[in-house]
């Protein structure tokens, strides 16, 4: 063989080399860490996005939760006709502490509250608004794994009673009213108690309550939104978490219109 291709077949030969084992466990060890590097970035990213999108689903179903009961309950009492010796509709609240009246499947140890005021379709003309009661509470269903959800019973004057589920995740209520003394049958009540639960309102409270304080708790839908069960401050007391699921109260104080002082 000429020395000239003999030079080149050296040349090629070596430039075939493969790589040694210490080159291939270095580059390994390189691609591990850069591996690492990506997967841990991913899962920060995927956990922010899953909390970011749990907390965005807690506050639209507080605040839808918490502003449909208060729209009621700023209304009790409202009568469409009134008249100086009616001016309001009588038995317009009245509430069950860690009970109900016989609602569908209601979750032990949760309160209900039932609210009465003229009421009506969209478009209605006002003389054409019918006494209306409201019942919220939660309820719970076998088929789909006891989830909890916010409640609507409504009865409309000389008609069936029908029932709504509102909204899910609402897992507890726990409501306190506020009551008053009138010195006529009709006049506005003046301030006598604190917020009180419903078992510790007489007969003659019923009929005086003109404020309402509700507490919800809202839970996220997935059961592994944060690493720890998380312990709030709820209804006056403290609260653990039965789960890795993301948890928040929400609180409203709610004056009844019609029976300000």
């Amino acid at each position: 063989m000429p020395a000239k291709q003999h030079k080149i077949f050296q040349f090629l030969t070596l430039s075939q080399r493969g790589v040694t084992l210490v080159e291939l466990m270095v580059a390994m060890t390189i691609g591990l860490f850069i591996s690492a590097g990506i997967i841990t970035l991913y899962l920060g990213t995927s956990q922010t996005y899953r909390s970011t999108e749990a907390q965005g689903f807690i506050q639209e179903t507080g605040r839808f939760a918490l502003d449909y009961i208060s729209q009621h309950v700023r209304q009790a009492g409202y009568l469409v006709n009134p008249s100086p010796e009616q001016p309001w509709i009588e038995d317009y609240i009245f509430g069950w502490e860690s009970g109900g009246d016989g609602f569908t499947n209601q979750k032990a140890g949760t309160d209900a509250i039932r609210v009465r005021h003229s009421a009506g379709e969209v478009g209605d003309r006002p003389k054409n608004l019918k006494e209306t009661t409201y019942s919220f509470y939660i309820g719970t269903d076998a088929s789909d794994d006891d989830q909890p959800t916010l409640r609507l019973q409504r009865k409309i004057k000389n008609k069936d009673s029908e029932l709504l589920i509102l909204i899910s995740n609402v897992i507890d209520m726990q409501i306190q009213y506020a009551t008053g003394d009138r010195i006529l049958d009709y006049t506005r009540p003046i301030l006598t108690s604190q917020y009180r639960n419903a078992d510790q309102l007489t007969e003659k409270d019923w009929k005086n309550v003109f404020a309402v304080k509700i507490n919800l708790m809202v839970k996220s839908e997935q059961n592994t939104i944060v690493e720890t069960p998380i312990t709030l401050h709820y209804n006056g007391q403290q609260w653990n978490a039965p789960d890795n699921a993301l948890y928040q109260v929400f609180t409203g104080y709610v004056s009844i219109r019609n029976r300000l002082p």
